[in-house]
């Protein structure tokens, strides 16, 4: 029995220490990131900050959603191209099949 929680409180540290990490990894990214920002264009990210101070629930929901437009903008492109993809195959198919003839 002992040994049986031994490893489940193994187990449970071990799934944490990698999911903290995980998360550790990936605000060092978004700091880096905002870094860059605040090198570069130091006024955006002055005015990033004054509005975060001033609502940051509606400045942080409209950034979201400005993010998921991105996203949605970047599939569409995607099933664009991949549709020009197989349109040029279908054409360049019906080519090969009318000068077998």
């Amino acid at each position: 029995m002992g040994l049986v929680v031994c490893f489940v409180l193994t187990a449970t540290s071990v799934g944490t220490a990698l999911y903290v990490n995980y998360q550790n990894n990936r605000l060092n990214s978004e700091a880096y990131n905002f870094w860059l920002v605040r090198a570069l264009y130091p006024k955006i990210a002055e005015t990033i900050i004054i509005k975060l101070k001033e609502d940051p629930d509606g400045f942080i929901a409209k950034a979201e959603k400005e993010m998921e437009k991105q996203n949605a903008i970047a599939a569409a492109k995607a099933q664009a191209d991949q549709a020009d993809k197989e349109q040029k195959a279908a054409k360049d198919n019906l080519e090969k099949l009318k000068s077998d003839k």
